[in-house]
């Protein structure tokens, strides 16, 4: 409100007389006051006419999105609810490619080939667990809006995904895509291994905001590929240097809670749009459980932000967050490992360039992986056998004009032989 001193001034100014003026220019100059007054009334109340709309708007997109509850992750066939077929597989073995990339917020760059990233050398695989974080910027307004992630963005993703995957010349069936406000999981299953797929179950997990707010936390999907469960889970975990505490109680918080009908204070986590929550499946309890994202993992060096650390870069990996074992100690007391780490930092780009002189780098973007097979049976040459897990690449790529991270991958090779016997 417009005070003696403000606006208001202007019709209080009565004895202008005793400024030297004129009637005719006291008069010009309380026209002009009366005009400016008009204006700021006008101004004034278009603003709180916008404010109010905006508000409206927002509260009756988020009242719409509680009528409407969480959006189901999207699959492309309901019959992989079922316990898929253990026999017949198609091959002894099958090639998982674990692909993870923080976008920073921003849309695909079109100078950014994908296949790059997703088929490295032309060379496929049976199925394609593609993990993406800040699929859009982490505001408040996204954390508000964006909860079940953002609809426009993960359609776009889906697209130019599968395009990319269709130029494989190998038919591709989509197990399941669905997000949380910056995180996305999209998962593609060769259609020559789809009767071996099934047992599907989605869920997330956010632990921002002490649980509030999905900004940071895991979105997961586990099934069975013949016999054997698997668990993908897609992590953005806390940022900053000194964060390492954080970092593993955010990754036990995820993979404690998800697909768990309680949450860690001890309340209830309905089910909603597909995400069962049940408490059949545990994440921990596959023989297959992965771990990708942004482990946001740091050097641990006593260096001020910014500043570069001495030496080369396989030098500055033995202050490696997840190498050095400081970091992440439940990763590893969970019997989680990680294949060598070969490849430069992942983060910070400057977009378009090299790495940033503001940030000291960081090989935040992982895959970590965990193999603990049940006890089934096997057959190979009449032999029991277990299945075996190989690492057989690990790598960043250079795809450069998108983010200020390097996206990463790692292809999976499972061994799988037949099953003697089913139970």
């Amino acid at each position: 409100m417009a005070g003696s001193n403000g606006y208001g001034g202007w019709l209080k100014w009565g004895n202008m007389g005793n400024m030297g003026l004129s009637s005719e220019q006291q008069a010009s100059l309380q026209q002009a006051g009366s005009k400016f007054m008009q204006a700021v009334d006008a101004a004034r109340t278009q603003a709180e006419r916008s404010f109010t709309q905006g508000v409206s708007q927002v509260r009756a997109a988020v009242e719409s999105s509680q009528r409407s509850g969480e959006s189901s992750p999207s699959y492309a066939h309901r019959h992989w609810g079922r316990r898929p077929s253990a026999r017949n597989l198609p091959s002894r073995s099958i090639n998982i490619r674990v692909c993870t990339w923080n976008l920073h917020g921003s849309k695909l760059a079109e100078q950014d080939d994908l296949a790059a990233w997703l088929l490295p050398q032309g060379q496929s695989a049976d199925l394609f667990v593609i993990g993406i974080q800040e699929l859009v910027e982490l505001g408040p307004m996204s954390l508000l809006l964006n909860g079940d992630g953002h609809e426009e963005r993960q359609l776009e993703l889906e697209a130019k995904i599968e395009a990319t995957l269709a130029a494989s010349g190998r038919d591709f069936l989509k197990v399941c895509s669905f997000g949380m406000v910056g995180l996305s999981l999209l998962t593609y299953v060769s259609a020559h291994l789809s009767q071996n797929i099934g047992e599907i179950d989605c869920d997330r997990v956010k632990t921002g905001i002490e649980g509030l707010g999905g900004n940071k936390g895991g979105v997961c999907v586990r099934f069975l590929c013949g016999a054997m469960s698997m668990c993908f889970v897609n992590v953005h975990l806390p940022s900053g240097t000194g964060k390492e505490e954080d970092r593993k109680e955010h990754l036990h918080e995820i993979l404690s809670y998800a697909f768990q009908g309680i949450s860690r204070n001890g309340s209830s986590r309905q089910p909603k749009n597909g995400f069962h929550r049940a408490s059949v499946y545990r994440a921990l309890q596959h023989d297959l459980v992965v771990v990708l994202g942004d482990t946001n993992s740091r050097l641990v060096l006593e260096l001020p932000e910014g500043e570069m650390p001495k030496g080369p870069p396989e030098a500055w990996l033995l202050c490696d967050e997840l190498i050095n074992g400081r970091g992440l100690r439940s990763a590893r007391s969970m019997g989680f490992r990680e294949a060598e780490v070969t490849f430069p930092p992942t983060y910070k780009y400057i977009p378009g360039g090299g790495l940033s002189s503001q940030r000291t780098p960081a090989w935040c973007d992982r895959i970590l992986f965990r193999h603990e097979p049940a006890q089934a049976v096997f057959e190979n040459d009449d032999e029991d056998v277990e299945p075996t897990v190989e690492v057989v690449e690990y790598d960043s790529y250079p795809l450069k004009f998108t983010s200020d991270h390097r996206p990463v991958a790692a292809t999976i090779r499972v061994a799988m032989p037949h099953l003697s016997e089913v139970d």
